[in-house]
């Protein structure tokens, strides 16, 4: 996790970020801590919203909503 939230945040890898971004939120999802998750989702919503990945998000946040 620790590794990809650095890669979030590198520049180089810009372009990536959503899908970066979309990783951490699932790691977070399958260990359990929602609330991280669901904060790296709604992110991913807000700051990439005509994405494949804020697709996903919505539909993860709507999981976690349940």
């Amino acid at each position: 996790m620790e590794i990809l939230e650095k890669l979030s945040g590198n520049e180089r890898y810009f372009n990536d970020a959503p899908k970066i971004k979309l990783k951490i939120a699932e790691g977070y999802y399958r260990q359990r801590d929602l609330e991280k998750a669901q904060n790296q989702y709604a992110e991913i919503t807000e700051q990439s919203p005509k994405t494949e990945e804020a697709s996903e998000a919505y539909y993860n946040l709507g999981l976690i909503s349940q």
